[in-house]
């Protein structure tokens, strides 16, 4: 059968199942607008820029050639934490440290972190210190250290120090087998912002590298050969995949761009997000981590830095320290990610999302160069508005729950006290966000009235039960326990169940019958709120007149309609 007879086929079969539904109806647009089509087929690689090797420019297919080995685990580790923690966390697997400091170690502690880290390769997360931090830690002997000092997101804090001065010193100081540089788009997907431009942050930021350091008497490919590009991966693994791709894919435009031949591949060091976790049914964290990790190590990362489910919670565990480590261990070693190189190449959707991320990615970059550069476009707020639009589409979608965050927005774990959060970290110019803060703030509200109850009222008229369910879950989201109850009583649903909220459940013809008079007749009866479980349609405006408090339906803004019930509540028990 030819391609096209088969497509006709898959699209009658198809139609026939949407009943009547556009076809449209199953297209998907990413936040980067971008049309995700539910088939793609070998048309949608056609014309797309030539992938080459792995190894081998344009670098689409990693950075690495077959054979040179897989991706290095580098265990995160606080400045805070005793010194014995790099030797077991070297021990137990990882080959590297990711050390997260504000401070400059002493001579004492700069000789105990050698020590402990041995023949470990040593990352360094120092901010604005960073060439501090490595200036000590080299003096004590460590060779494969990382300053990777970002001049753009976190300059030296010393008034009227020239950062590209610095960041050129470091370059030609050398004496390290670790990348003296860094930009950090990670610190972009942290705050909200989408793949295309994260894409075009780094390449942005990597150009302006190479001008400023080149005043300085730094060759660009030097510059590019010590400089590591900082990426998040996203819980949408098969973007993630794509999203790297497409990073190294238009590096290779900007080399050529920049008249670099024969450019150094880029060095990706990959972070699992902080942005996907959550503090309620954190456990859930680990799963988001795992596929975060898979889109990493398909997409090539160089190096990835793993996070404890529990990283959000004030309270960090060991249990969660080791499954971070252990999940990238057993996908890399035992499920063999590191063992293949760009195994998701010839995957038409992932070569068509690649193409078109590599595409938008570049076009931001040339808006930001339209501003004057990354630096000039920071500081006007240019970008930072364009990364806030992005992160406000993004609350809005977890606000109505287009985006689901299992354990917090839907599915929520019954009973469950939050724990106290640990301290949000600035990534350089971009204030970080966790849409299930929203949630959690919520919840937290809804722990504070003492198991507020919300009570299903069954009004009949057929079958109800997925509109139910629906409701028990939505209000289980809010912290609220949930019971049901059946019939029109009004004054008995009060009596037995005083300061609850009364969500009424039936068909939208039972609800033109009843509805209204439902609501009028338990806030008669004491009521404190009266919920509508599904739109309200053509008698709104009668339910809100009678004074219904919500309505809960699929599309609406599930946090406003809870914390509008939480009020409520909370009124009425004064």
């Amino acid at each position: 059968m030819s391609e096209l007879s088969s497509e006709e086929a898959w699209r009658r079969a198809v139609l026939s199942g949407l009943k009547g539904a556009p076809f449209e109806k199953l297209v998907a647009t990413s936040a980067e607008a971008i049309p995700i089509e539910p088939l793609y087929l070998p048309k949608d690689a056609v014309g797309l820029t030539p992938r080459g090797e792995p190894g081998a420019l344009p670098f689409a297919r990693g950075a690495r050639p077959p054979g040179s080995g897989p991706f290095m685990v580098a265990a995160r580790v606080e400045a805070h934490e005793p010194v014995e923690r790099i030797r077991e966390e070297l021990a137990s697997g990882a080959e590297a440290i990711w050390l997260s400091t504000d401070g400059v170690p002493n001579e004492a502690m700069a000789k105990a972190i050698a020590v402990a880290l041995g023949d470990g390769a040593l990352f360094l997360d120092g901010g604005t210190r960073a060439l501090a931090v490595h200036e000590a830690l080299s003096s004590a002997g460590i060779s494969s250290l990382s300053a990777l000092f970002d001049p753009i997101g976190s300059p030296p804090d010393a008034p009227g120090t020239d950062a590209f001065a610095r960041a050129a010193a470091r370059v030609k100081a050398g004496g390290s087998k670790g990348r003296a540089l860094s930009v950090d788009a990670a610190g972009v997907h942290e705050a909200g912002g989408h793949a295309a431009l994260e894409i075009g942050f780094a390449l942005a930021s990597l150009a302006e590298l190479v001008r400023r350091l080149e005043g300085h008497g730094v060759a660009p490919k030097d510059t590019l050969a010590t400089t590591a590009v900082r990426l998040t991966a996203g819980t949408l693994h098969l973007e993630a995949i794509a999203k790297l791709r497409a990073l190294r894919l238009a590096y290779a435009k900007l080399t050529t761009a920049i008249g670099v031949s024969d450019p150094p591949p880029p060095f990706v060091v990959g972070h699992v997000s902080r942005r996907a976790q959550s503090r309620a049914d954190a456990p859930t964290n680990f799963l988001r981590a795992t596929l975060e990790t898979f889109g990493l190590a398909v997409g090539g990362a160089d190096v990835i830095v793993p996070r404890a489910f529990d990283d959000v919670l004030e309270a960090h565990s060991d249990l969660g320290r080791r499954a971070a480590r252990s999940t990238e261990l057993v996908l890399r070693d035992e499920s063999h990610l590191g063992a293949v190189a760009d195994p998701a190449g010839g995957s038409y959707f992932i070569e068509a999302l690649t193409e078109k991320l590599a595409r938008s990615g570049w076009e931001e970059m040339r808006t930001i160069e339209r501003e004057g550069g990354v630096v000039a476009s920071l500081a006007s707020g240019a970008f930072a508005t364009r990364v806030s639009r992005a992160k406000d589409a993004l609350l809005a979608d977890v606000r109505k729950r287009k985006r689901v965050l299992v354990g917090t927005s839907d599915f929520a774990a019954l009973g469950e006290k939050l724990a106290p959060a640990s301290a949000e970290a600035v990534h350089g110019a971009f204030s970080p966000v966790r849409p299930a803060s929203v949630y959690e703030a919520v919840r937290e509200r809804a722990a504070a009235l003492k198991s507020p109850t919300a009570v299903l009222v069954r009004l009949g008229g057929g079958d109800v039960r997925a509109r139910e369910e629906f409701a028990q879950r939505f209000f289980e989201t809010g912290g609220l326990v949930v019971r049901a109850v059946e019939g029109t009583d009004a004054p008995a649903f009060v009596g037995a169940y005083p300061g609850a909220v009364f969500v009424l459940v039936g068909t939208d013809e039972r609800y033109a019958e009843v509805a209204v008079s439902m609501t009028r007749g338990l806030l008669a009866a004491g009521a404190t709120a009266v919920a509508l479980a599904g739109k309200p349609g053509e008698i709104e405006a009668d339910l809100r007149t009678a004074g219904l408090t919500a309505a809960a339906f699929v599309g609406c803004d599930v946090p406003a309609v809870l914390t509008d019930v939480l009020s409520a509540i909370a009124g009425g028990s004064r």
